[in-house]
């Protein structure tokens, strides 16, 4: 009976050992506040902030329009299509930007592109265009703008980004956002600028996520999510779950054994 008591409280203890606390559940506090409240933060200039670096690599798409759409299309052509002229000027031409950051553009040659904001491609090429065409207008998306979220969360996996920007709230939440597993003084960013891989580290328990580097996100970031202690110990519960009525069947057979053999 001492030996089974010890054992269910053992058992009891445990369990409460792998439970998540309310204070780890919560972001953007640091859990010591008596009366937790985001009213004191200030507020935060964010033009310019999200704007995305154009990369080695980068897949644009490319509308050049003016009132004469006809004049416009030769613009449009990747150069495979030159020779047969089928494009049409609403339709975007896909651009590569080559290892040596530039972009060749149909009639309007090379021209520098990696390092630049989809914004002042924009501009660089309707510059150029004006000379050509009466009041042109330019249209650059990318194409290839991804993010990955891998670990704690409910829906891991990579997800496309149409707009020009996305913030790591907003990936987390494409993600099914964090389970309560989820170390949220711990998530990792892997990022890859310039031919550099970087790795930053995110908070969110502590406010000051919302000046980081990290608060938007640039195309093929990897957000790594890391599990807490108490999610260690859930496995090991789960596994405790399935070893403990095996042992104790192996402890009484051992036992029936040693009395048959008396």
């Amino acid at each position: 009976m001492p030996r089974l008591f010890l054992l269910l409280i053992s058992s009891i203890l445990f369990s409460l050992s792998s439970c998540v606390s309310h204070e780890e559940l919560i972001n953007f506090r640091t859990g010591k506040e008596k009366i937790p409240t985001l009213s004191q933060l200030p507020k935060q200039d964010i033009i310019g902030q999200a704007d995305l670096k154009l990369q080695v690599n980068d897949v644009l798409a490319v509308i050049i329009s003016s009132p004469d759409g006809v004049l416009a299309t030769p613009y449009n052509l990747v150069p495979a299509q030159l020779a047969i002229q089928v494009v049409s000027p609403t339709s975007p031409s896909t651009f590569l930007i080559s290892t040596d950051g530039t972009v060749n553009l149909p009639s309007l040659g090379v021209m520098k592109a990696a390092g630049l904001s989809l914004k002042e491609l924009r501009e660089d090429i309707l510059k150029k265009v004006s000379v050509y065409l009466e009041n042109p207008s330019v249209n650059v998306r990318l194409l290839n703008f991804k993010v990955t979220v891998l670990g704690e969360v409910d829906n891991p996996g990579s997800f496309q980004v149409e707009n020009e920007r996305i913030t790591l709230l907003e990936a987390l939440g494409r993600a099914g956002d964090l389970t309560d597993y989820s170390n949220r003084k711990h998530i990792m960013v892997v990022r890859e600028h310039n031919g550099v891989r970087e790795y930053g580290e995110v908070d969110l328990k502590d406010t000051k996520f919302f000046t980081s580097p990290y608060y938007y996100l640039q195309q093929n970031d990897i957000i790594y999510v890391e599990p807490t202690r108490a999610k260690r110990d859930q496995l090991r519960q789960s596994t405790s779950a399935y070893v403990q009525p095996i042992g104790l069947a192996l402890s009484l057979i051992t036992t029936l054994v040693l009395l048959f053999r008396k």
